[in-house]
């Protein structure tokens, strides 16, 4: 499998449920919804239809190049940032496995594809890789690229659940270097 590393990256991103015209305009322009729960659905690139990804106030929301948001659970994001001055963040550079399309599928993929994890859509190139994460369904283009944040194995070595998320090949391009190739 692929190595790559976070490149050391200052982004911003925002804190939901705190006084932001920033989040209040994502809001008006229909990229944020909040529920009645307390609950936001953050429609990032990979959101499909009317679903967004779910998060939390207290959660993060940092913009990508694009311009758009996407989610980071409080604790993943404050494990993974380190504030540098107002909505300003430095990212921790850490080195992760990841996988793109015509890479053999290793033990990984074959768990996500075995548990229906993930899944493959030849006829959708757009929408080529989809999966259930962030309580709905998301899809990306077939050059995205997996990011495998943690892979958590028993004693044995047995993969017993696996963290991902799906990287648009731009985007990956601009926060990660590739370490090694296939």
């Amino acid at each position: 499998m692929r190595k790559a590393k976070k490149k050391a990256l200052i982004v911003q991103a925002y804190r939901l449920g705190d006084k932001s015209s920033v989040i209040d305009k994502m809001i008006m322009e229909g990229k944020i919804k909040p529920k009645e729960n307390g609950s936001f659905e953050v429609f990032s690139q990979e959101a499909q239809g009317d679903s967004g990804e779910l998060a939390r106030e207290g959660d993060y929301i940092k913009i990508d190049s694009s311009g758009n948001p996407y989610p980071n659970s409080a604790d993943f994001f404050e494990k993974n940032h380190q504030h540098v001055e107002g909505t300003y963040y430095k990212q921790k550079s850490k080195e992760v496995s990841v996988w793109m399309y015509g890479d053999p599928q290793g033990p990984e993929i074959r768990y996500l594809t075995e548990h229906k994890q993930l899944t493959f859509h030849e006829s959708e190139p757009e929408r080529y890789f989809q999966a259930f994460l962030w309580g709905t369904m998301l899809s990306a283009a077939k050059d995205a690229v997996i990011v495998f944040y943690q892979i958590i194995r028993n004693e044995t070595g047995e993969i017993q659940n696996i963290e991902f998320n799906f990287v648009e090949r731009k985007e990956f391009d601009k926060t990660y270097e590739l370490l090694s190739e296939k």
